[in-house]
């Protein structure tokens, strides 16, 4: 037996202890500003990751059925888009994309539930290292609940479509979610340690249990926090710390678990509504994310869901894409720090009679005799692009973010419906709304007053910024005990009002 002196065990302890914190150093984390509210931090930065992405990018990799991961990742960082949200698939892939599970040995149109095909897992290595190099944060849900429900079909865990009935045992629609198969249950889990060994050391990827739980699946909290414990115990086991939420649709499908739990450290908020963040973050003391593009109508109680033909990336409709900037700046307001929305691929339009064929066809046969095929979406709008990147050069400058709060008691005496702060003691952003639901509403030149604000009193630099166009108009004001006289230009929708930015970030010439 060699004896090893207990200094060089010492060091290798150390070297061991050091090697698994630098594995996660400098990854997404929770922490409090001065004020005590929590934020998302990546590298020692506050995160500000927003923008559209196609749903399915992860699920057809590398590429396949209108998504190609390097391709998206081109245009999206010309814009300045940073946020990917997207899942693994749970159906049958085609073409070139990767299926997580390879097929029978024994049966060519089978899957074996229990043979991981590993060829995806180094495709998803692949995008969400592409994804960290160009700055990108990615949500990545570990199922996707619709799919129980809209194509069980071509669901892995079919028992058509699998030879592991021990498996697929309470995997159908409205089940998957559950402990009543402790087989299938531990087959999840394996399912989730290969999602993690695959990108959890990246840092720039945080994980949510399953999209729309419930929406196709069942629910059940003892399941939830099942995988909430195969995800801590691999944490442990690797030395690294992961960030975890689940989408319930904001409490829809479970009620206060999703908010409330211990074990989930982030809360998704999808109807893309001020108030409901505000009230999640004060409530529950967790940083809220949105994950679809919605602009609520408070006055009719009705929402616009920016999907379907209403996609910004399709539809260029100047009411709709002013609305969905309006989304991207409200969000930015409310201290949500990861905002996503659609630009999923759609599928090339058939002539009448293809369509009228495939109809027969499926009464028939119960299959299509035309394949159809999707087209990515994204490119096709310039308008949505540019309202973007106005968005995003605007919040890129931003020094100090981590110390700005929203605050709902800044007052602001102007006709527009919504008057959105966030402020610290160093400089204040104030976000003038036309109503949700509306756009083309014109303001003309008119005097305000503030008060309610953090600032010392003096003199301050501050502009006017336009959204629409991203003109900016610099001026002076004074704050007196927390008060100002602002005299406002006219603007059409939105105005930011910006009191005391940073010069060499911004570098605005007079």
């Amino acid at each position: 037996m060699v004896r090893v002196p207990f200094v060089v065990l010492c060091c290798w302890f150390l070297i061991f202890l050091f090697s698994s914190s630098q594995a996660q150093a400098g990854g997404l984390e929770i922490r409090n500003n001065t004020a005590g509210s929590p934020y998302l931090s990546l590298n020692d930065k506050p995160v500000l990751a927003y923008g559209p992405s196609p749903q399915k990018i992860l699920t057809y990799l590398p590429h396949g059925n209108g998504n190609d991961i390097n391709d998206w990742v081109r245009w999206a960082s010309r814009f300045g888009i940073n946020h990917v949200r997207s899942y693994p698939p749970s159906t049958r892939v085609s073409g070139s994309a990767k299926d997580v599970f390879l097929k029978s040995r024994n049966s060519d149109d089978r899957f074996d539930l229990t043979l991981f095909n590993q060829e995806y897992f180094e495709e998803l290595r692949r995008a969400c290292v592409l994804l960290k190099e160009k700055g990108f944060i990615v949500h990545l849900q570990l199922w996707q609940a619709v799919t129980w429900k809209k194509d069980w079909k071509n669901n892995y865990y079919n028992p058509k479509n699998n030879i592991n009935p021990s498996i697929a045992k309470y995997a159908g629609p409205g089940e998957f979610v559950t402990i009543k198969n402790p087989v299938l249950l531990a087959h999840q889990k394996e399912f989730v340690r290969k999602i993690l060994d695959a990108t959890a050391d990246l840092g720039n990827v945080f994980y949510d249990v399953m999209n729309e739980i419930g929406n196709g699946t069942g629910i059940s909290e003892e399941w939830v926090l099942e995988i909430v414990s195969a995800v801590n115990k691999w944490e442990m086991k690797n030395g690294i710390d992961v960030l975890l939420t689940l989408n319930d649709e904001g409490g829809k499908r479970m009620g206060n678990f999703s908010l409330e739990s211990n074990a989930l450290d982030l809360i998704v908020m999808d109807l893309g509504r001020y108030d409901q963040h505000l009230e999640a973050k004060r409530w529950y003391g967790k940083p809220s994310l949105s994950v679809r593009n919605i602009d609520y109508n408070y006055e009719t109680k009705e929402r616009l869901y920016f999907y379907g033909r209403n996609n910004l990336e399709i539809n260029d409709n100047e009411n709709l894409q002013v609305r969905g900037r309006k989304y991207w700046w409200r969000m930015f307001m409310a201290g949500v720090q990861s905002a996503g929305g659609y630009a999923d691929a759609v599928e090339v339009e058939f002539t009448a009679w293809k369509r009228a064929v495939n109809k027969l066809s499926e009464i028939f046969t119960s299959s299509k005799i035309f394949s159809s095929k999707k087209i990515s979406t994204y490119r096709l709008n310039k308008i949505s692009e540019i309202y973007f990147t106005y968005f995003k050069n605007f919040i890129d400058k931003i020094s100090h973010y981590e110390d700005l709060v929203p605050d709902t008691r800044v007052e602001l005496i102007h006709p527009s419906k919504h008057k959105y702060c966030l402020q610290s003691d160093k400089q204040a952003i104030i976000y003038l709304e036309s109503p949700n639901g509306a756009s083309g509403i014109q303001y003309g030149n008119y005097r305000s007053s503030i008060k309610g604000l953090f600032l010392d009193d003096g003199y301050y630099d501050a502009f006017f910024y336009h959204p629409s166009d991203g003109v900016f108009q610099l001026f002076q004001v004074e704050i007196d005990n927390g008060k100002s006289i602002v005299d406002v230009p006219e603007f059409v929708d939105d105005l930011v009002i910006y009191i005391n930015f940073d010069k060499e970030k911004f570098k605005i010439n007079k």
